[in-house]
């Protein structure tokens, strides 16, 4: 009888010059963890900062190239402003707020001299302000902490809420995504509960009754539209109606 002999299959060797492309493929593969992982949060060991300040994620977020508008409240460049963490102010610092994606921006220069953005974690931010205005973390019915405007002190509080949107305008020819202008929306806050409105019919009915004539007239002699007027304005408001509770 004769044996049947089996034939292996030659084993695949590895050339030198593939030896060293595998190893630089691994090299780039480590290397882009470290890149995706530092996308993702800050070692503030690393950089010598402030932990309880610099606390937070890469700001990373990019539309695409043919987008007009901006992301942010009112325009793409930051402005010198401050924040409140579990109740320290930090001041002088450059801030923006991505109103689209409702998060507080800091732009700032580590020791080594670069430049970084970063979104601030919303964890143990409670308030920051920039170009004369006042921002509030604010909790209303169980939810999440929302970003508000704050006009006013004592009883009453006017918050404004903001928001953008993202469209595509499809017109033939002039293909471009869009960031909208801030939409507010407007509120009355009382003992931690909320009061929308969109006129001043509705702001005036939002008070008990003995105030809202005096409210009315203060109105139509200071010729206020609550739908288009200016903080300012609005502040005058909040201030006079917070006067007649304490009268």
């Amino acid at each position: 009888m004769h044996e049947t002999k089996h034939q292996l299959k030659p084993k695949h060797t590895l050339t030198p010059f593939m030896k060293k492309y595998l190893i630089v493929i691994i090299l780039l593969l480590l290397g882009l963890k470290v890149i995706i992982g530092q996308k993702t949060s800050i070692s503030n060991n690393f950089f010598g900062l402030n932990p309880t300040l610099y606390n937070g994620e890469y700001y990373t977020y990019s539309p695409p190239s043919n987008t007009r508008g901006t992301p942010f409240f009112k325009k793409p460049q930051f402005s010198i402003g401050s924040v409140t963490i579990r109740n320290k102010v930090y001041d002088s610092l450059l801030l923006n707020y991505d109103v689209y994606n409702q998060e507080l921006v800091l732009k700032f220069t580590t020791i080594k001299g670069n430049k970084l953005l970063i979104s601030l974690s919303k964890a143990w931010l409670s308030s920051f302000s920039f170009d004369n205005k006042k921002f509030e973390l604010r909790k209303f019915n169980g939810n999440n902490n929302e970003i508000f405007q704050v006009l006013g002190n004592n009883k009453y509080h006017i918050l404004y809420h903001w928001i953008k949107t993202f469209v595509f305008n499809s017109t033939p020819g002039k293909s471009f995504y869009l960031f909208s202008k801030a939409i507010k929306q407007s509120y009355l806050e009382e003992n931690n509960k909320l009061y929308a409105f969109k006129n001043n019919k509705q702001f005036i009915r939002l008070f008990p009754k003995p105030f809202q004539k005096k409210i009315h007239t203060f109105l139509k002699q200071k010729r206020i539209n609550v739908k288009k007027a200016g903080d300012n304005q609005m502040i005058q408001l909040i201030t006079f109606c917070n006067n007649l509770t304490i009268k």
